[in-house]
């Protein structure tokens, strides 16, 4: 048996399972146990968990066995409680269960041996070997927490310590700015915060181990932090390995190392911070934070970072801004973008300049002003025909009334009712703007006066009537009286299930009323032709607006 266990208190039980009776002199017990050795391994239980094991005790012989005592030596982390005294023999052919309880506690490996004292004269001592091994793979990083000094790079290495093979499969590098991990000859990771698959993945068989370079470039800072992901015991849910810089002197670190604002909805104002750190070991002297200008961009030093024109205008930064930081000391400051009236681009650069081995840090910034956008039409509909294109915003009039009373939703929002009494002689009409694609329109209709339970409506797109209510369009889909499943007005549900909509048996019902939705072609429906007390009736369309 193979399980997962970690170094662990051991609770022991005997529970009857035969039968005790008389014996003639000269029989004799024999001693069984079963199973003759017990592996656990540390991948059987979380930090905490506990396990149950069965030993059988068996008598084989043609008399009775007693059972005299259990000892479990040497490890110290386990433990056996005393027998029950005085404890029946068992009689021939018969067996007791004796429950074995782990409890993991930390990561040590087991190797006890249990041993049951008995009658029996040949084997009056028998004994089962316990052991906790890693059974999968198990990492060791040295160190677990790298520091990358002066010199441009370090190593990390990985021993794999346990029994099986170990294979890394995924990475993710994050957290930091300016670190390299270069896991072999053709792979290497940016602190991106990505999680990346390896290919080939990287694979330790058992006591063996590979070399990671870390590599950090001149203005890296921050600790980032290393994730290995694979089937190792210790990587199933991710070995996390620190990185950081140790340096000497002043140091100076900004995150991030380039703004994008995005595209932002004309007239917006957007703050987003960048943070300062100071790296070192030495306090950290700020000689200016500021917007490139047009004397900045004329600099060559600041030409030779890639600062060529002043930035925009609609660019700023919040005062005051810091001159001095502690070693270690990390600071904010707000760099706002206010989007222009209409659509455009804009660019700048922050310049930080300090009084450390990098005196100016450059920050590029863009941004952009968006056109004004148009939400996207829902997803996920069943029945949706529509085949895409141009996606654009429609002005769509919806008409509805209900016989008597009604509710609706319209990809799966409610529909705002207007204000007052309702009658079901007067047409509900709204005004809407929705986007090319696929919208679903759900209502629930109930009468008040226990006759009948129907709708009518009417949808124009752009001013022309495109989708109607009637018994002839199979596109409209109904249920009642009962309700439906909760969510029933969700854009995604299912209706397959559902019939469709049929006409009043009487062939004038209403008497042609309301004559505005009626002159676009739409007609009473309900779920039932008698249309007589029928209580609630529900109802769903997906149309597509185009």
């Amino acid at each position: 048996m193979h399980t997962r266990i970690w170094p662990v208190a051991l609770n022991l039980a005997l529970a009857a399972c035969g039968d005790d009776g008389g014996f003639s002199l000269g029989q004799l017990g024999r001693l069984e146990l079963s199973p003759r050795q017990i592996v656990f391994t540390l991948d059987d239980a979380p930090p905490g968990g506990a396990l149950t094991l069965d030993l059988l005790v068996r008598n084989t012989g043609d008399g009775p066995l007693a059972l005299h005592a259990i000892a479990l030596e040497p490890d110290p982390a386990l433990a056996v409680p005393r027998l029950p005294d005085p404890i029946p023999p068992l009689s021939p052919g018969a067996a007791r269960r004796v429950p074995i309880t782990w409890t993991r506690l930390d990561d040590r490996l087991v190797h006890a041996t249990l041993t049951i004292t008995s009658s029996d004269p040949e084997r009056p001592h028998v004994s089962v070997p316990i052991t906790v091994e890693r059974g999968r793979g198990f990492l060791v990083p040295t160190p677990a927490h790298v520091l990358i000094g002066d010199a441009p790079s370090a190593t990390l290495t990985l021993l794999n310590t346990g029994d099986a093979p170990a294979t890394i499969e995924r990475v993710r590098f994050s957290g930091g700015s300016g670190y390299r991990a270069h896991i072999d000859a053709t792979q290497t990771l940016d602190d991106d915060g990505l999680e990346r698959a390896l290919a080939p993945p990287l694979v330790l068989p058992g006591g063996t181990s590979a070399a990671i370079t870390l590599a950090a470039d001149p203005l890296a800072g921050g600790t980032s932090e290393l994730v290995f992901y694979g089937d190792a015991t210790n990587t199933v849910a991710g070995l996390h390995v620190p990185v950081e810089r140790d340096v000497q002197g002043p140091c100076v670190l900004v995150r991030p190392p380039a703004v994008d604002f995005g595209a932002r909805a004309p007239g917006t104002t957007t703050t987003l911070p960048i943070e300062i750190e100071s790296c070192g070991d030495d306090a950290l002297e700020i000689v200016s934070i500021a917007l490139a200008d047009a004397q900045a961009a004329a600099d060559p030093a600041l030409a030779a970072l890639g600062v060529t024109s002043p930035s925009s205008p609609r660019l700023a930064l919040a005062q005051p801004l810091p001159s001095r930081l502690e070693a270690g000391a990390i600071t904010s400051v707000a760099l706002t973008y206010r989007a222009a009236s209409t659509p455009g681009t804009d660019r700048g650069d922050l310049v930080v300049r300090t009084r450390s081995r990098v005196p100016i840090v450059v920050v590029p910034i863009t941004a952009a002003t968006a056109p004004d956008p148009i939400d996207p039409p829902p997803t996920g509909i069943p029945g949706c025909e529509w085949t895409g294109g141009e996606v654009r915003d429609h002005h769509v009039r919806l008409g509805l009334t209900a016989d008597d009373a009604w509710e609706g939703w319209l990809d799966g929002l409610p529909i705002a009712r207007p204000p007052g009494p309702h009658h079901w002689k007067d047409t509900s009409w709204h005004e809407l703007t929705l986007p090319s694609g696929c919208h679903t329109l759900t209502l629930h209709a109930w009468d008040l006066h226990a006759v009948t339970s129907g709708i009518i409506a009417a949808i124009e797109i752009d001013g022309v009537p495109r989708w109607v209510s009637g018994d002839d369009k199979p596109e409209w889909h109904v249920t009642g009286p009962d309700a439906p499943p909760a969510g029933w007005h969700a854009v995604d549900f299912d209706d397959a299930a559902w019939t469709s909509p049929a006409a009043c048996a009487n062939t004038q019902p209403w008497a042609g009323l309301p004559y505005d939705l009626h002159a676009l072609g739409a007609r009473w429906v309900w779920w039932n032709p008698s249309c007589r007390d029928l209580s609630n009736a529900y109802f769903r369309l997906v149309f597509t607006v185009d």
